[in-house]
């Protein structure tokens, strides 16, 4: 009986027409990983304007547990070549409200209490960034659209190591997911990162964020991080939504 049995699979299998060989750049689960990053960087790069918004949320953990949470929502503003507004508002009140926005060519900033700062690239003003206040995934988009900037930004696509299907808000999503151990990267933190996880969710629609989470270890002490994004491209933006006067808004 298991003689018929392994004789029939085998003649099954002959008689199985062969299986279709892959278009170059996709598997048997959609576009391989090497062709989502690619798709991505290029989606981001030929906006001519682009708003997005979303929540991030950070939880703290001590060895002893649970340390803090820190949740706020952040946007995005951009319009090509050099108008930007990105603004992060902390939910807890107590918490600083973070404002980056161009003038001309000056890059400014402000920070609750502690006034405005002029910095060299957008990408400076992203890492002063304080912790709990959007400095991390919330800026990746811009990052994404000011490619020639992102120099780090090439290195974090660049560590993507696998790539599987998902959907993000009944959106369906490629989720790549990528481990960093490399200690002198520390992707817009004020602290040392011992080791990274992490997981982005890019749209198979048109190939930009929906979804960033995030492990980061410091030491003692890990940060998890999870940050949603709902773009919007080739909008019209009012000129007045890129200016911010610190202390009237």
């Amino acid at each position: 009986m298991k003689g018929t049995a392994a004789a029939l699979l085998v003649l099954a299998c002959a008689q199985s027409p062969a299986p279709k060989s892959q278009p170059a750049g996709e598997t048997a689960h959609g576009l391989a990983l090497g062709e989502i990053l690619r798709r991505c960087r290029a989606a981001y790069a030929s906006v001519e304007s682009y708003q997005d918004e979303g929540e991030e949320i950070e939880t703290w953990f001590t060895p002893s547990g649970v340390s803090h949470e820190d949740r706020g929502r952040w946007s995005l503003l951009y319009r090509n070549p050099n108008r930007l507004r990105f603004e992060f508002r902390a939910a807890a009140e107590q918490r600083p409200r973070y404002v980056v926005w161009s003038q001309g060519e000056r890059i400014l900033a402000w920070i609750t209490g502690a006034g405005v700062r002029e910095f060299r690239s957008w990408q400076d003003a992203a890492s002063k960034a304080p912790a709990g206040n959007g400095g991390s995934t919330g800026w990746f988009p811009f990052a994404l659209v000011r490619n020639k900037e992102s120099s780090w930004l090439e290195n974090w696509l660049g560590r993507a190591q696998s790539v599987s299907r998902a959907t993000v808000a009944g959106e369906p999503c490629y989720r790549v997911q990528w481990v960093n151990q490399d200690p002198d990267f520390t992707l817009l933190l004020p602290m040392p990162i011992r080791q990274a996880f992490y997981v982005a969710w890019v749209s198979d629609r048109d190939f930009m964020l929906r979804k960033v989470a995030s492990r980061t270890e410091h030491g003692s002490h890990y940060i998890e991080s999870r940050t949603t994004y709902h773009p919007r491209v080739g909008h019209e933006i009012e000129r007045q939504r890129f200016r911010f006067i610190a202390g009237l808004e």
